[in-house]
């Protein structure tokens, strides 16, 4: 061999070895799934993972797949990503890291991205406790963690989800906390029995969904999504608790529209959420049954809360102020019912609403008792095409309608019949009531008080409950009281007026009272033997209730709105228990009101 070969021999060795030393430097090119074998071996010879003992893996480098990533064969191991990033090659049928059967396995602080799947917990008995933590998981196909129903008792806490078809699956009993899921189709969905709380979900179509059964929903950020928190199919027995739902097109949806399931949603229980800024409803609840709807904060949405073929449901104790209608004649509400019977909507704040505060509309033997209704702009309670319904112990004051809806102002009828109008406060409104074409409503027990016009009526109504039970107090009449009797002709009084009110031609009050009638609506009477019913006195019990509850804000346990008396305007809730509710209460304490 001559010098010349020697030489050329020695330069092909020198840019072998260059070559191989640049390839080296480069993520590693996994042409081969990577395994954590049963052994604790590494199945790889390139691969960048590293363990000393077996039960902590560490990674080296970056890793770019042609197919799977890696599949632990090996329970009760840690998987370190270290900060360094596994890269799929963007199939739907492949898995960053697939724990199927795994138990006691921990990812974390790795980044996964472009696989079907980022992390997969699946395929069969046993499997189970596995943590999956600080992991940023973004552009996957399906799903960035997908908890298939096999696996059980995962926490999948403090990870990103980017980008990814499904932010989070999980199946059933898991728990979700603390994650960040950003541009997703759906941010987190879930099965049975889990619990998902704490994590900030934005940008999606569905925040966070709830497929099935017994879930706890609770303290999650949702914005800038089409549906913040959506129940589907036939779930039941879930609890959406003191979320808070902001610039969502809708915050809450129960029901038909989130599943093409016509079986109706039951024994869901919605509490203590802040729900504000969305497009459409705040809470909307489609085609389901004994729903309780209570102590939701449910402001500046198109409109407050809206029942939609839903039966047997409550709604108590909720703040829907400041809802304004986008073009719908119907929207701007607090609340509405829609084809909806047997519903109990009690003891809510409804004010400053841009339509009614409460709306009832084809919508038949509802009871509606104990609201403080005000400030709302069409009409505080709007009963339109709905019979046999019953409104019952309502402050209805200081409604006063825009000037392109006409005149309605505290109750207004339109096409209703045989619904019951008692014992309510109704004050300071444009007309107090107004019925049209609306026959065989019973009013009475009610004072109207100082409203512009007392009753605006076409049709046949009933003003009063027979004698000696009376009608109704008007402030605009006076008279004479010597007489008693059915007719009037006995001698000596009995706080009936002794000639009757006359509204129209069909319509009188025969027996209008001298003075105002009890009303068990007064702010300040809020409590009285038989807890949260006032008992006509300001008395030890009402201080009491609101001491209990001071220093409280909404969404809080001890907060009650019913506590929540007034604000820095005058009787005005404003979500927090403080100084001005107890000097209310002090202001009007030893009063009564019987």
């Amino acid at each position: 061999m001559n010098k010349r070969t020697l030489s050329v021999a020695a330069v092909i060795i020198i840019l072998t070895s260059m070559l191989r030393y640049s390839i080296e430097i480069e993520p590693v090119k996994a042409t081969n799934t990577i395994y954590i074998r049963a052994n604790g071996s590494v199945d790889h010879p390139s691969a960048p993972v590293s363990s000393v003992d077996n039960v902590t893996y560490i990674l080296t480098g970056n890793i770019t797949c042609d197919a799977a990533g890696i599949v632990v064969e090996r329970d009760h191991i840690i998987i370190n990503g270290d900060g360094y990033t596994l890269t799929g090659p963007r199939t739907s049928d492949s898995e960053g890291i697939d724990l199927s059967f795994r138990c006691n396995v921990t990812v974390c602080n790795m980044t996964i991205r472009e696989f079907g799947s980022g992390i997969l917990l699946a395929k069969g008995w046993p499997s189970g406790e596995n943590i999956v933590s600080n992991n940023t998981i973004v552009n996957n196909i399906r799903y960035g963690i997908l908890v298939e129903s096999h696996s059980v008792h995962n926490i999948l806490a403090n990870n990103s989800l980017i980008a990814n078809g499904y932010g989070i699956l999980s199946e059933r009993d898991n728990v979700v906390l603390k994650n960040v899921a950003v541009n997703n189709s759906v941010g987190i969905n879930v099965g049975w029995n889990c619990v998902v709380s704490d994590n900030m979900v934005r940008e999606s179509d569905e925040g966070i969904t709830v497929q099935m059964d017994g879930n706890i929903i609770e303290s999650n950020f949702v914005s800038n999504s089409f549906v913040g928190i959506c129940l589907r199919g036939q779930s039941s027995n879930n609890t959406i608790q003191r979320n808070i739902l902001s610039i969502n097109t809708q915050g809450i949806h129960v029901g038909a529209s989130c599943s093409p399931d016509p079986c109706p949603c039951v024994y869901n229980r919605i509490l203590g959420n802040n729900i504000t800024n969305s497009n459409g409803c705040g809470i909307c609840i489609q085609d389901s049954n004994y729903i309780e709807i209570s102590q939701n904060w449910v402001c500046d949405n198109e409109d407050g809360i809206v029942l939609i073929g839903t039966n047997d449901s409550v709604v108590e104790n909720n703040i829907a102020c400041t809802n304004a209608e986008t073009g719908s004649y119907l929207s701007g509400v607090g609340v509405e019912l829609y084809l909806s019977t047997s519903n109990t909507i009690s003891s809510n704040v409804f004010a400053m609403n841009s339509n009614a505060g409460i709306l009832v509309y084809k919508s038949d033997s509802n009871l509606i008792e104990r609201n403080h209704v005000f400030l709302n702009n069409f009409t505080g309670i709007f009963v339109l095409e709905a019979n046999y319904n019953t409104i019952s112990d309502n402050d209805i004051r200081d409604n006063f309608p825009h000037f392109s809806l006409g005149a309605r102002g505290g109750i207004f009828f339109s096409s209703s019949n045989n619904n019951t109008v008692r014992c309510n406060e109704i004050s300071h409104n444009d007309f107090g009531i107004y019925l049209y074409n609306s026959n065989g409503n019973r009013v009475f027990h009610n004072n109207f008080i100082d409203n512009l016009q007392q009753v605006h009526v076409e049709g046949l109504n009933t003003w009063d409950d027979g004698y000696p039970s009376g009608g109704n107090y008007w402030s605009d009449y006076s008279g004479s009281d010597f007489f008693n009797g059915p007719y009037q002709n006995l001698t000596g009084s009995d706080g009936i007026i002794d000639t009757p009110y006359v509204i129209d031609g069909n319509n009188q009050d025969n027996y209008p009272f001298m003075t105002l009638t009890p009303t068990p609506l007064i702010p300040w009477d809020i409590t009285g033997p038989v807890m949260w019913f006032p008992d006509g006195k300001c008395d030890i019990r009402d201080v009491a209730i609101v001491a209990l509850r001071f220093g409280s804000n909404f969404g809080e346990d001890m907060y009650d709105v019913r506590a929540d008396i007034t604000g820095p305007t005058y009787l005005v809730p404003d979500g927090k228990i403080d100084i001005r509710d107890i000097a209310l209460v002090a202001i009007h304490f030893g009063e009564e009101y019987s």
